[in-house]
């Protein structure tokens, strides 16, 4: 009989193996066998093809075999994780199934695409309109000595307020600032020689204050619009200061 671990050769008295040291448990003589040779027929335990059989029995193939690690079908073969049909394969999401492929999510919607709305939640176009009433004020005021720098707000308030109230405030806040600006020139004009001879009965020190409200009064003139249409460009509301409420 034959060692039913390394598979040797063995005495049929034996009761161990000498090669292996496993322990043998004789087979039991099938019951009935009356023909010649039945005890001395090697039983399925002895025959080549059975669990002990030179041919590595059940054990030693399945253990060998192609399905298994160690076969061509393990980790390294194509059917394995490495394969074609694990994570490299094509169809993961390397591969031309994946998202990156013809099967993944569609591209997004062009609308998608575009660029985020402004944080104030106004287009672009309000807040460049916003930005012309108080820029615009500004520019006609400089070219015509603040004579006419309501005309630039007057005439984006009376196309665009009707648009959106963002329009209607910034407009009537850059043209009551104008018109109080030219309110402002044609009474220093107007009080010119009265704050003349002011300054000459207080020996210069009325000259001097005079001087200093105007100065005053430029800078103001030409800052604030500025800083509006700033505001404007942000999306942000500005109410002029000293300013009179010509329009409501």
């Amino acid at each position: 009989m034959n060692c039913t671990v390394c598979g040797s050769t063995l005495d049929a008295a034996a009761t161990s193996c000498a090669a292996c040291g496993a322990v043998v448990v004789p087979a039991p003589v099938a019951v009935g066998a009356t023909g010649p040779g039945a005890t001395d027929r090697p039983d399925a335990a002895d025959e080549p093809g059975g669990v002990d059989g030179s041919g590595a029995g059940e054990a030693a193939d399945d253990a060998a075999g192609p399905g298994e690690s160690a076969g061509p079908a393990g980790p390294a073969d194509p059917g394995g994780p490495a394969g074609p049909g694990g994570t490299a394969g094509p169809g993961d999401s390397a591969g031309p199934g994946g998202p990156a492929g013809p099967g993944g999510p569609p591209p997004p919607p062009s609308w998608a695409q575009q660029p985020p709305p402004h944080p104030s939640g106004l287009s672009s176009e309000v807040r460049t309109w916003g930005v012309v009433a108080h820029a615009g004020g500004l520019a006609i005021g400089l070219l015509s000595l603040a004579a006419l720098g309501f005309l630039a707000p007057l005439i984006v308030w009376a196309l665009k307020k009707e648009e959106h109230p963002f329009l209607d405030h910034h407009a009537k806040e850059a043209l009551n600032f104008q018109l109080t600006v030219l309110v402002a020139l044609i009474a220093s004009v107007v009080l010119a020689i009265p704050a003349l001879i002011l300054g000459v009965l207080t020996l210069g020190l009325g000259l001097v204050l005079i001087a200093v409200v105007v100065v005053a009064a430029i800078i103001a003139w030409f800052v604030l619009p500025i800083v509006a249409a700033i505001a404007a460009s942000r999306g942000d509301g500005y109410r002029y200061p000293l300013t009179i409420r010509f329009v409501r």
